[in-house]
């Protein structure tokens, strides 16, 4: 082992309390052992990553000189020098609960978005595609306000009479929310959607059309049920 290496990691064992020097020191160690010629250390890496963030948060708590200001930036780019997609978002996460835990709250939401992104790189390593696509539409409420928008302008025009007749997969009848016909059919397709009493009756004509209930149904539930499952388990995971 490099003895600068050897020297840096006393100096760490010397210092008991999480002070800010004890991070810088852990920070210049992670660096080290990031070089090429140091690269059998990266099994230890993790350990010093961890451990960087945890005295580095804590530190902050420690500095005589009053301030409280915690770069994020510097916790990004110590667990950034991890090559392993695994172990990145297994330190997001860590990093994420200790700002938490520290009332960080803004930094800890800069955290949650790179959280977020090494989760959907590990579930698609990891083969899980049905989980990584499922935590893409979870983790933003923009892409999921975006598909649920896609699925009712979908559910409406599935709803529509039928341009010829014998095409029909639906017997619509409709409640009376609105003289103009396609702002009455929308209201009722929105009413239908929401699982309102009052709303149009949708009933199939074939099992096709039952399928297609279903689908239309299970979307619905699936990209929304799933955003609050996500959302869940974040808070669980503080």
């Amino acid at each position: 082992m490099d003895k600068y290496i050897e020297i840096l990691e006393s100096k760490i064992e010397k210092i008991d309390s999480p002070t800010f020097e004890k991070a810088c020191h852990i920070f210049m160690l992670i660096q080290f052992k990031n070089r090429g010629e140091y690269r059998a250390l990266q099994e230890t890496l993790y350990i010093d990553i961890k451990k960087f963030i945890d005295v580095y948060i804590k530190s902050v708590e420690y500095r005589k000189n009053g301030y409280d200001i915690l770069q994020v930036d510097k916790i990004i780019k110590a667990i950034e020098y991890s090559n392993s997609v695994e172990k990145q978002y297994l330190l997001f996460q860590f990093a994420f609960r200790k700002l938490k835990i520290e009332y960080f709250d803004e930094e800890a939401n800069i955290i949650q978005k790179h959280l977020n992104k090494s989760k959907y790189k590990y579930l698609n390593i990891k083969g899980l595609k049905v989980d990584a696509f499922l935590f893409k539409w979870s983790y933003d409420i923009k892409p999921l306000l975006g598909m649920i928008g896609f699925l009712i302008i979908i559910t409406n025009i599935l709803f529509l009479p039928a341009p010829i007749e014998g095409l029909e997969v639906f017997n619509i009848s409709y409640v009376n929310f609105h003289s103009d016909f396609v702002l009455n059919h929308i209201s009722n397709t929105l009413a239908f959607i929401a699982g309102q009493d009052r709303a149009l009756g949708v009933e199939p004509f074939s099992l096709y059309g039952v399928i297609l209930l279903i689908i239309i149904r299970l979307s619905f539930i699936l990209f929304i049920g799933n955003f609050l499952i996500e959302k869940i388990k974040t808070v669980g995971n503080i």
